[in-house]
C-alpha cells in the first residue's frame, strides 16, 4: 500500500508529512478561545475530485460544513455556471495582519509566495471581492455543499456486526 507521501510528487515523504502536520497544527486556531475570521470561496470542481477515497472525501466536505456552521467561518461555492472567474489559477490567501494591512500567499504545486506590495494585494484582494459576489450565498453554499455530498458520496453501507 502507498503512502501519501509516495505518490505525492513534490518532495520527499518526510516533507509532505512535515507539511500536513504543520497545516493540521494550524488548523486548531480555528477551534480556539479567539480563532481567526476565515471567509473561503471554493470553486464546485474541489466537491467533486475524490481524493482518497469516496468515505474520505465525504469525511472532509463533512467536515466543511461542520466548519462553516460555526461563527466566525464563512464559506461560499462559484458555481460552474459563473463560467471563467480569477481564482482558476489557484489557491490565494489573503490575509489581513493584527497591525493592519494585508498580504497574499500565492501557493503552487511545489513552492508558495508571499506578495507584500501593496498595488499587487490590492488587485489580489479586488479579484477576491469578485469571486465572493459571484459565488453562492453562505446558507445556499451548505446546502449545495450537503446536496454534492449526498448524491456524489452517499454515506457507506453499515456494518451489521
Amino acid at each position: 500500500m502507498l503512502s501519501v507521501g509516495q505518490v505525492y510528487s513534490g518532495g520527499a515523504a518526510g516533507d509532505l508529512d512535515e507539511k500536513l502536520t504543520a497545516r493540521m497544527e494550524r488548523q486548531t486556531i480555528l477551534g480556539g478561545p479567539t480563532p481567526p475570521w476565515l471567509w473561503v470561496v471554493l470553486d464546485e470542481a474541489v466537491l467533486h475530485r475524490t481524493v482518497g477515497g469516496p468515505v474520505i472525501t465525504r469525511d472532509q466536505i463533512a467536515h466543511v460544513l461542520t466548519m462553516a456552521a460555526t461563527p466566525r467561518i464563512t464559506v461560499q461555492v462559484l458555481p460552474y455556471d459563473r463560467g471563467e472567474h480569477p481564482g482558476m489559477g489557484g489557491s490565494v490567501t489573503l490575509r489581513t495582519l493584527p497591525a493592519g494591512g494585508q498580504v497574499v500567499y500565492l501557493e503552487g504545486i511545489n513552492s508558495g509566495t508571499l506578495a507584500e506590495v501593496p498595488g499587487e494585494v490590492e488587485q489580489y484582494a479586488i479579484a477576491y471581492d469578485l469571486l465572493q459576489a459571484n459565488a453562492l450565498p453562505p446558507d445556499v453554499s451548505a446546502d449545495f455543499i450537503r446536496k454534492v455530498m449526498e448524491d456524489r458520496y452517499p454515506c457507506p453501507p453499515r456494518d451489521p456486526t
